[in-house]
């Protein structure tokens, strides 16, 4: 006996999985293909990653929780690379940032916060000088038209 309801086709069933993959699921996809088309096995991988065979076997069956870092290396090692592109394809690239994204930072040599807005100047000598300011506040997010403050400013 048939039921009432009909049971996707392939296709749908393909176009479904694939639309639900994760980022490190297509990592992991591609290592396995990338592994596989070089004639590796995991042990041949392992060894020239210098880990074990069940090592990479976990980023092959089980991908999440892996740091970027670690997935440029993996990946690289079977002739792939993580790149991030910008809406128009283009490959976003380091040169395309400059002092304030590259080079501030603060006393501590920390990166500065995303909410510390930065404008920087050069003097005669070609250093930096820099003034630091936050962000102002957005309207709509705990904060009312005309507040000026910060939300993590004191109230006074």
């Amino acid at each position: 006996m048939k039921s009432g309801r009909s049971l996707p086709s392939r296709s749908e069933e393909l176009a479904q999985r694939r639309a639900a993959l994760t980022v490190a699921e297509v990592a992991a996809t591609v290592l396995r293909q990338g592994r596989r088309a070089r004639g590796e096995s995991q042990r041949d991988l392992a060894r020239r990653l210098g880990r074990t065979k069940s090592a990479v076997a976990r980023l092959e069956s089980s991908p999440g929780g892996v740091r970027l870092e670690e997935w440029a290396q993996v990946l690289g090692e079977v002739g792939c690379w993580l790149a991030v592109i910008d809406e128009d394809a283009r490959e976003v690239t380091a040169d395309r940032w400059g002092v304030t994204e590259l080079l501030l930072t603060d006393r501590a040599g920390r990166r500065l916060p995303a909410t510390a807005h930065a404008e920087v100047d050069y003097d005669d000598s070609c250093e930096v000088v820099s003034r630091f300011r936050r962000a102002p506040p957005t309207v709509g997010r705990g904060v009312e038209a005309g507040d000026q403050r910060s939300r993590t400013s004191p109230r006074s």
